[in-house]
């Protein structure tokens, strides 16, 4: 292509380029403004540029030094004088950094250069330099450095533990945390790999989380982990996956909190349902849980004994499917009465599995709330010759929550002091539902439930005193719910001191709170059960220590139920009586099966009495015999019925025979044993 121009079209003034506008444009693009100080005339020349940096019209005069010292900081000025004067004098080139106070009350940050100019003789004649405006640069280093330490501040002020690791699982930063969770300091971990913190049966969790987490997934799971002084706690780990803008994985961030009292609740809760279920199923009493609706959610196994049904033909359909037809609206009327929250004992007619109908007696009990709400009913049936009472408890939950929705980490905040959040972790979102634009900017108290506002205001001024606070409350969530969550607050303080904001902790302990509230009401369904049958219960543990006993039980012995717990039979009866009861439980525990027993003891009236025992074995939640647990009727009087009777027959001058249905003898009187 030729350089020469087109025939008939020649360059045009207009458009050539002029050196002091792109000069101009220049200095404004790049921020540089520039100056001249002709020391023989005394003439300054500044550009466009410089007088918009000082915030100066353009057409402005340039300032004196004197007139320039307004602009800045005395301490600056003085510092500036001195690279003028030498770059005026000896020539020599100079530089410094410093502020502009702006006639409209902005500042900006600068850089400015001096440097000589000399004639052909070789004399500085003039000095010049440049002012290159770098605010921007420092407002951005300024920020980061700012932002870096607000986040280094959140993660040190988080109660949870928090880890960053490189790809190869080696610590190269722990929360100070640690301390106070498991008694580590911080340098004694890093540089090791975290996997040493974990409990060895735990490893293969370990790897099967990470390789999820490598697969795009979130890392979480429970594992043990080990304190300073060896011994090993629960925690409930969270890890994210560290990747470079190519995708390789570069590291992991873990944040480990400590779940010891909840895993202690749940083993507690599954020790006492599976005592509760035991008990139930070795009871003579059919014992069943009934759902608001009247529908059957479970039944013991002795129902196949009485009725001659087994379990699973019963559960799932109602009530009323098996009762007499001139006894259903007595029943649906008593059903009314306990959805009101009242108990019941009445008689009804229940249909066999052959067809016929046995007369049961029946107690009922509600199941109760805490706020009252009547979840369901606990019903036991008797045979009406059988002599065993109702067995019923108060043992529900409105709600059974998963503990800690899926294990997330806490939810981390950044508050003013006006109440107002200015940051907040993205695990709100796995906790409560919000993102995390949606919160801030608004009153932190807000989502407080109106029950513990009065907690959070009154816990502010010690926080704000420069104290830690550390409660307990409901938090709203997204969808207008709320959860229970532990709340650690912490000042933060600037280097002088002053409180600036707090850095607050939610915890989400709803699964904790639904833990506490479960133990209770099965502890409360439990002695329920013990105090609605006429029968003595209890449990023993190996040593046969009393570990639970019944007022019917308590009544054998004399004593208070409260006294009972600890004592032995050694301690309760006398001893040839407590030898054999101890005998009778050592062989159920060391057998592993349910046995029921003939035993004459002497209780606390002093008279020997009969009683049939069925004892079964106690065992954890292992499968382990710990114990023996049983149920004890006292049978003296149907022993005394049958003596007499016997005694009647052979007092008879002719013979006499008691014969079954098949014709087969039970018992003949000696005139009878003469003749045969």
């Amino acid at each position: 292509m030729s350089s020469q121009p087109a025939e008939g079209i020649r360059p045009s003034a207009a458009t050539a380029p002029d050196p002091a506008a792109e000069l101009a444009e220049i200095q404004r693009l790049a921020h540089v403004g520039s100056w001249h100080h002709d020391l023989r005339t005394g003439a300054r020349r500044w550009s466009a540029e410089l007088l918009r940096i000082y915030g100066l019209a353009p057409d402005a005069q340039p300032p004196t030094r004197a007139e320039q010292a307004a602009f800045m900081d005395p301490a600056e000025f003085a510092q500036m004088a001195p690279l003028l004067d030498r770059a005026a004098t000896v020539g020599e080139t100079g530089q410094i950094e410093y502020w502009i106070n702006r006639a409209d009350g902005t500042t900006r940050r600068v850089v400015g250069r001096v440097e000589a100019v000399r004639d052909e003789c070789g004399d500085v004649c003039a000095v010049r330099g440049t002012v290159l405006d770098v605010s921007e640069l420092v407002a951005t280093r300024t920020a980061l450095t700012d932002s870096e330490a607000r986040y280094r501040l959140l993660a040190e002020n988080a109660s949870d533990v928090v880890m960053s690791m490189g790809p190869d699982g080696i610590l190269d930063w722990v929360s100070p945390s640690i301390t106070d969770t498991l008694g580590w300091q911080p340098r004694d971990l890093v540089g090791r790999p975290a996997l040493d913190l974990a409990h060895p049966d735990d490893h293969k969790a370990v790897f099967a989380a990470r390789e999820g987490g490598a697969a795009g997934l979130l890392d979480q799971y429970e594992v043990r982990v080990r304190a300073a002084d060896g011994t090993w706690a629960w925690a409930a780990v969270r890890a994210r996956i560290i990747r470079a803008a190519d995708g390789t994985i570069t590291g992991r961030i873990s944040s480990w909190r400590l779940i010891e009292a909840e895993a202690t609740a749940r083993r507690a809760l599954e020790a006492s349902e599976a005592r509760y279920r035991l008990l139930a199923e070795h009871a003579t009493d059919v014992v069943a849980r009934i759902s608001t609706e009247g529908v059957v959610e479970w039944i013991s196994t002795s129902v196949t004994e009485h009725v001659g049904w087994a379990p699973d033909q019963i559960v799932g359909r109602k009530v009323v499917e098996f009762v007499h037809p001139d006894d259903v609206g007595r029943l649906v009327a008593l059903q009314g009465d306990m959805a009101g929250g009242r108990s019941h004992r009445f008689e009804l007619r229940l249909r066999t599995a052959d067809g016929s109908w046995k007369h049961v007696a029946v107690a009922g009990r509600p199941i109760v709330a805490e706020d009252g709400t009547v979840l369901g009913r606990v019903s036991s049936w008797r045979n009406i010759d059988g002599e065993v009472v109702a067995r019923e408890a108060l043992a529900a939950s409105e709600a059974r929550y998963r503990l800690l929705a899926e294990n997330a980490g806490d939810v981390v905040a950044s508050i003013s002091n006006e109440g107002i959040i200015d940051w907040i972790s993205p695990s709100v979102t796995d906790v409560l539902g919000w993102i995390p634009d949606e919160l801030i900017g608004t009153p932190a108290v807000n989502l407080s439930h109106p029950d513990s506002r009065r907690a959070v205001v009154a816990a502010r001024a010690p926080t704000l005193s420069g104290e830690v606070t550390r409660l307990e409350g409901r938090i709203r969530t997204r969808d207008a719910a709320y959860r229970w969550v532990d709340v650690s607050t912490r000042p933060i303080t600037s280097a002088d001191g002053v409180v600036t904001g707090r850095v607050s902790s939610w915890r989400d302990i709803e699964a904790e709170i639904a833990a506490r509230e479960l133990v209770l009401e099965s502890k409360r369904l439990l002695e329920a059960v013990f105090e609605s049958t006429s029968d003595a219960v209890f449990a023993k543990d190996a040593d046969g220590r009393y570990l639970v006993a019944n007022s019917v039980a308590a009544s054998f012995v004399g004593r208070p139920t409260a006294e009972m717990v600890g004592l032995t039979d050694a301690e309760l009866f006398n001893a040839t009586d407590a030898a054999g009861i101890r005998r009778d439980d050592l062989r159920v525990m060391a057998g592993g099966t349910a046995e029921t027993v003939d035993e004459e003891i002497t209780l606390a009236d002093g008279q020997m009495h009969w009683t049939m025992a069925t004892k079964a074995p106690l065992r954890d939640t292992a499968g382990r015999v710990i114990g023996v647990v049983g149920v004890v009727r006292d049978v003296t009087e149907r022993r005394v019925a049958e003596a007499r009777f016997r005694e009647t027959l052979d007092r008879m001058l002719e013979g006499c025979m008691v014969l079954d249905r098949s014709w087969r003898c039970l018992y003949l009187n000696d005139m009878a044993a003469a003749h045969r």
